[in-house]
C-alpha cells in the first residue's frame, strides 16, 4: 500500500474531507449541496492508504442518518454505478485487500449479490462468539445454518442459509453499515446482517451496544425495521447495570434518549437517580421524559413536596410536568405560582390553574408588570392574554433598567399595535 511519504498531501485532503463529512450530517435527505461523488472518490482512494488513525476517523461519520442515507442514495446512482470508484472497489473485493471504506460502499451497492459479499467480508474479524452466545441464540443459529461449512443452495430455493461468520465479529464502526442491512428488501442479505448482529450483540455486549444503539436510528422507521429495534431493547434489558449506567452518561444524545426510555419502561432507576437526570442532563427530551415519569408517580402518591420542588427548581420541561400534575392532584392555587415563569409552556397551564381558581390574569400581569420589578415571564403574560389598551403600560418598561425588560417591551408593542391595527381594520 502506497505510505504516507508517497502521498504527502494526505492530511490535507483528509482535513478537508473531514470538514464535508462534518457538514455533511446536517445534510437533509433532498439536499444536493454536498458532492458525495467527490466525497466517495476520496474516501475509496485513501482507504488504499496505510492510515488507520484516519479511516478511524472517518468512520466516526457512520452513525448518522442523514449521510449514511446520503450515501446510500448516491452508491445506488448512475454516475456511481459507472464511475471509475465502483470499479476499483470491485477489483480489491476481488483480489481481497479491501478496506473498511471499500466495504461499506460496496454493502449499499445496488447488485444484491455485492451486498452480500460485503455484507459477509464486514462480519469476520477477530472475535469468537458462537461458544460465548446464550443456548437459545446458539440453536437458533444451529438451525439457520450459521457457521455451517456446507455449501449454500443454489438462488432459487427458499431455504434460509447462512455462510460461516459466526464465529467472528466485526469491528464496531463497521455496524451503521451492517444496521441498514438488517432492512434490506432482499431477505437472503436482511438475514445475514440480522443474524451476525443479534449474535455479537449478545456475545458483547459492552463492544456493540453502544454503538448497535445509536445506530438503530437508521432503520427503526423502515418496514423491516422492527426487527432489530426490537432486539436492541431486549439487549439493554438484558444488559448488566454498569453498562447501562455508562451509556446512560453516553456524550451522544441519542444513546441516552433510547437508554432512558428502556429504564423509564423497566423502572430500572430510583427517584435519586431520576432527579440526577433532570438535573444535570442537557437535553430537553430526556428531562422531560424522566420529569413526566416523576411527576406522573408523584399525583399517584400525593406526594405535592417533589411536584413544588421540580416547580421551583426545575428545568423548562421538568417544570411543566410538575405544574400540570399539581393541576391534576386537585392543587390549581399551587400551579397558579407559576404565572411569571419565563417558559410560554408553563404559564399556559399556570394561567388554566388560575382561570379555574377564580383569579384574574390579566390583572394579575398588569400589576407585576406596572410594579418596582418586572419580571420578563410577566411581560410575555401580559402580551398573551392583554389588550391594546395596555401598550402605554409597555411604554413604561423602555426606560426599564431590568436585563431583557427593554427588549421584550418594545417586541410587545409593535405586536400590540399591530393587532389593534387590525382590529380597527375588521371593525371598519
Amino acid at each position: 500500500m502506497p505510505s504516507r511519504q508517497d502521498v504527502p498531501w494526505t492530511r490535507d485532503r483528509v482535513w478537508k474531507l473531514s470538514s464535508a463529512l462534518s457538514a455533511a450530517r446536517w445534510t437533509q435527505p433532498g439536499d444536493t449541496a454536498l458532492s458525495w461523488g467527490w466525497v466517495l472518490d476520496e474516501l475509496v482512494e485513501l482507504d488504499t492508504l496505510d492510515e488507520p488513525e484516519f479511516i478511524s476517523d472517518l468512520m466516526n461519520m457512520a452513525p448518522h442518518p442523514a449521510m449514511l442515507h446520503g450515501v446510500e442514495r448516491y452508491v445506488r446512482s448512475r454516475p456511481w454505478m459507472d464511475g471509475a470508484s465502483r470499479r476499483e472497489v470491485m477489483r480489491r473485493l476481488d483480489e481481497g485487500r479491501a478496506g473498511p471504506v471499500s466495504w461499506v460502499l460496496a454493502s449499499m451497492d445496488a447488485d444484491g449479490r455485492v451486498r452480500e459479499r460485503a455484507v459477509r467480508a464486514m462480519l469476520t474479524g477477530p472475535l469468537p462468539l458462537i461458544e460465548a452466545a446464550p443456548p437459545v441464540l446458539r440453536g437458533w443459529a444451529a438451525a439457520h445454518h450459521v457457521g455451517s461449512t456446507t455449501s449454500p443452495p443454489n438462488w432459487t430455493s427458499s431455504r434460509l442459509f447462512i455462510d460461516p461468520i459466526a464465529r467472528t465479529g466485526p469491528v464496531p464502526a463497521l455496524v451503521p453499515a451492517l444496521m441498514l442491512r438488517t432492512a434490506d428488501p432482499v431477505p437472503r442479505i436482511r438475514a445475514v446482517a440480522r443474524s451476525g448482529l443479534v449474535l455479537r450483540l449478545a456475545a458483547d455486549p459492552g463492544m456493540y451496544l453502544a454503538v448497535v444503539v445509536s445506530s438503530v436510528r437508521l432503520v427503526q422507521e423502515r418496514a423491516r425495521g422492527r426487527f432489530m429495534a426490537a432486539q436492541v431493547r431486549a439487549a439493554l434489558a438484558a444488559a448488566h447495570p454498569t453498562v447501562l449506567e455508562s451509556l446512560a452518561v453516553s456524550p451522544d444524545t441519542v444513546i441516552r434518549r433510547v437508554v432512558v426510555e428502556a429504564g423509564l419502561a423497566y423502572r430500572w432507576w430510583g427517584r435519586d437517580r431520576l432527579l440526577a437526570f433532570v438535573a444535570f442532563d442537557y437535553d430537553h427530551v430526556i428531562v422531560g421524559r424522566v420529569a413526566e415519569a416523576l411527576c406522573r408517580d408523584a399525583v399517584w402518591d400525593g406526594d405535592v413536596g417533589l411536584l413544588t420542588h421540580l416547580r421551583d427548581r426545575g428545568r423548562a420541561p421538568a417544570r411543566v410536568a410538575a405544574v400540570t400534575g399539581l393541576l391534576r392532584a386537585g392543587h390549581p392555587h399551587e400551579a397558579a405560582r407559576s404565572l411569571d415563569d419565563r417558559y410560554a409552556r408553563v404559564r399556559a397551564v399556570a394561567q388554566d390553574a388560575a382561570y379555574r381558581c377564580g383569579i384574574d390574569v390579566a390583572a394579575h400581569y398588569r400589576g407585576v408588570v406596572g410594579g418596582p420589578s418586572p419580571s420578563v415571564g410577566a411581560v410575555e403574560g401580559l402580551l398573551e392574554v392583554g389588550t391594546p389598551a395596555d401598550a402605554d403600560l409597555l411604554r413604561s418598561l423602555l426606560s426599564s433598567t431590568l436585563p431583557g425588560i427593554r427588549m421584550r417591551a418594545a417586541r410587545l408593542l409593535r405586536v400590540l399595535e399591530a393587532r389593534a391595527a387590525l382590529q380597527a381594520r375588521y371593525s371598519n
